[in-house]
């Protein structure tokens, strides 16, 4: 299937079966690549007929959340999305989601083999990567750069605001290429510590965290819940997440402050208490931490 052929099947995929009418509040196509911009995750699940099937077979798929959270698994692997973790989906692999919170705001990127294949060539020069099954994982890390770029993207869109282009179309290749780069070339987690079962669950954890982000937490609280005890929780959780608990958990509060601003919210205290910090000050220093600069700039950029 070629591109021209590829962006017209997934507008047809993208109508509401019962309806008629398409479904997404805004997208954005261009050859190779298809950006969905929607207040609900896409699922494969949802769409059975044979049209979805075939679009569905033809590009890998990146899956980004703007709030709220999903698992996914894949035979034994298990993986979470949520504003720390983009999904990642092979044409080929069968997986299956299982939902967290009932509100959640995500955005898919549906990439043409042909384009996966460009990008491969630039960031694994040398390697051979199979453009239709390009993701080893189920899930990979977002980084805070990209993350902020992604929501001034879907801001321009969702809020409609006037569109250039070709500044869009620059933004969205810069955004699948940071995020593939970090995909590829994130390193296996360190299996030093044993605990198989509480290992696997780290994921589902990170789920909970994601899902009621904005309640206090304490480390036994949490170990009680995995089974384990608080030592090899703390150390377990950093070595699959790559941060520790109280970082994982304070990126997943600023990242959904961003949605809020997107929203209209003006309240930078309001929003601080409403995502999980017990003050403006601490609100302020965690969000410079993660993204280099203050709430109230971000605030403007979101806002246009």
């Amino acid at each position: 299937m070629d591109s021209r052929a590829f962006l017209s099947e997934m507008e047809l995929v993208a109508r509401d079966p019962d309806t008629g009418r398409v479904e997404l509040d805004r997208r954005v196509l261009w050859p190779g690549v298809a950006a969905w911009i929607t207040e609900d995750h896409w699922s494969r699940e949802r769409h059975s007929d044979n049209r979805a099937a075939r679009v569905a077979a033809s590009a890998a798929c990146l899956v980004l959340m703007r709030s709220g959270c999903f698992l996914n698994r894949a035979g034994d692997d298990l993986g979470v999305c949520d504003p720390g973790n983009v999904a990642l989906y092979n044409c080929d692999r069968v997986v299956h989601t299982r939902t967290s919170v009932a509100r959640r705001a995500s955005n898919a990127f549906y990439i043409h083999p042909d384009f996966v294949a460009h990008l491969a060539e630039e960031i694994l020069p040398g390697e051979r990567l199979d453009p239709l099954s390009p993701f080893s994982r189920l899930t990979g890390v977002v980084s805070a750069e990209a993350y902020l770029l992604y929501h001034e993207i879907t801001s321009t869109l969702l809020n409609g605001e006037p569109v250039d282009p070709l500044r869009l179309e620059e933004a969205l290749v810069d955004l699948l290429e940071r995020v593939l780069r970090s995909a590829w070339h994130a390193k296996n987690p360190r299996r030093r510590l044993g605990m198989p079962r509480v290992r696997n669950r780290i994921p589902d954890l990170q789920a909970r965290l994601s899902a009621d982000h904005a309640r206090p937490y304490r480390l036994e609280d949490l170990a009680a819940w995995m089974g384990c005890t608080p030592w090899h929780l703390s150390r377990l959780f950093t070595q699959e997440a790559g941060v520790p608990i109280s970082r994982y958990l304070q990126r997943i509060r600023v990242r959904h402050s961003l949605e809020r601003f997107r929203q209209g919210a003006d309240s930078l205290a309001d929003v601080a208490l409403e995502v999980g910090f017990g003050s403006h000050s601490h609100f302020a220093g965690a969000f410079r931490q993660e993204f280099g600069c203050t709430p109230s700039e971000v605030r403007r950029r979101l806002r246009g």
